[in-house]
């Protein structure tokens, strides 16, 4: 059984990146872990913003946020359950966004992403840096994919 990552941002849930992941469970038995992001990673933030001086506590995630991370919790677990996927959740993610995901991919043979919507609310400069982020961190193979795209015939596997 191959053991694949699928990592959703606070707020977006990707069709096409569940779609891939039915798609290589058709192929082939494979354990699910669906990680939610946080909408925000506040350490960046914080960083950003040039760090502070006091303890720092994110007991006040906005509610909306919440409720709309556990509307795709949920549709997670609905699709796998429907497609007779197996799966986990890692729902609980506060740290930091790409150190989370280098940790989870360590234990993964692959991790699969949305290339369009991923931290897409972040603007298209700081989405591209999460995404560049990820391929650089990551310690398992990653598949970009797109919201529109076809499942591909061949794989060409290249690495550094």
């Amino acid at each position: 059984m191959r053991k694949i990552l699928i990592a959703f941002d606070g707020n977006h849930f990707s069709e096409s990146a569940f779609d891939f992941v039915r798609r290589l469970n058709d192929q082939q038995a494979i354990l699910v872990t669906g990680v939610f992001l946080p909408a925000v990673d506040y350490t960046e933030l914080l960083y950003s913003l040039g760090g502070l001086s006091g303890p720092i506590y994110f007991q006040d995630i906005p509610l909306d946020d919440m409720a709309i991370k556990q509307k795709n919790i949920d549709r997670f677990s609905a699709l796998c359950l429907q497609n007779g996927i197996e799966y986990r959740v890692h729902p609980d993610i506060d740290r930091h966004v790409i150190s989370e995901i280098k940790i989870e991919s360590r234990f993964a043979d692959l991790l699969v992403v949305s290339s369009e919507l991923f931290y897409e609310n972040l603007g298209a400069d700081t989405q591209s840096d999460y995404i560049e982020n990820v391929l650089h961190k990551a310690e398992c193979p990653v598949v970009l994919v797109p919201e529109h795209y076809h499942f591909p015939d061949n794989v060409i596997l290249a690495y550094d």
